[in-house]
């Protein structure tokens, strides 16, 4: 899913993926390299990058020394979850991120992460969540780790309403993840990329590679910042 926004003279084009989606690693090498942006912003930061990129971990005792215990058993359930899916689709989570970085090399464009740091985010997402919300979730997560729940020998494919269903019913069963999950990395990602775009004089095309479940949200945290934007220079 692409969404393309004429920002003064800036060309902004947000692919939204499915992490765990095949195709969505192909359309984002298609998309960069047919555009040949100047930019390519992604939804990683850095250290999840070099975890992708080298494979390399923290193990769960690291977490409970460094960052306690809390943080270590809410980043092992989710990357367990992430995991699981992406072996059951033939997939691994962070692909779309890492064809977009070496689909951005090979045009020659600048690559910048622009998601909030995994150790701001996981401890606001633990202590943003209530016992009922982590209980639901838990329970609705075990299940879809059952053996019978994915197949491995189709693709899913996803659309916005199928996306815009799945986002209603997970502010609805735990609001506080949603809001630390979805609602704070949009703006925080589109004041990055605001940002970003201002960076040139001159005309430029800037792709972003983010979630298909940031799609919506990110395209409108990213019109209001940049009309924000417009008017302070303009009262400047």
């Amino acid at each position: 899913m692409n969404k393309e926004l004429m920002l003064g003279d800036n060309r902004l084009v947000i692919v939204g993926t499915g992490h765990v989606f095949k195709e969505s690693v192909r359309e984002v090498a298609y998309v960069i390299e047919s555009l040949q942006p100047s930019k390519v912003c992604v939804e990683l930061d850095r250290q999840r990058y070099f975890a992708l990129r080298t494979n390399q971990r923290a193990t769960f005792l690291d977490m409970v020394s460094n960052r306690g215990m809390r943080f270590a058993l809410m980043a092992s359930f989710l990357s367990f979850l992430q995991e699981r899916i992406g072996r059951d689709y033939g997939i691994l989570p962070g692909a779309d991120m890492l064809s977009a970085i070496e689909a951005a090399k090979s045009v020659g464009a600048k690559v910048f992460f622009v998601d909030m740091d995994i150790n701001k985010t996981l401890p606001a997402l633990a202590s943003s969540m209530s016992f009922m919300e982590k209980a639901r979730l838990l329970g609705g997560a075990m299940i879809a780790l059952l053996p019978f729940s994915f197949s491995s020998s189709k693709e899913v494919s996803f659309d916005e309403g199928g996306i815009s269903e799945v986002l209603k019913e997970f502010k609805k069963t735990a609001p506080g993840a949603y809001k630390v999950l979805i609602k704070d990395r949009n703006s925080f990602m589109a004041r990055n990329i605001v940002s970003i775009l201002s960076l040139d004089n001159s005309p430029s095309v800037v792709v972003a590679v983010v979630g298909a479940g940031h799609l919506e949200g990110l395209i409108k945290d990213v019109e209001r910042l940049y009309a924000d934007k417009r008017t302070e220079e303009r009262v400047d």
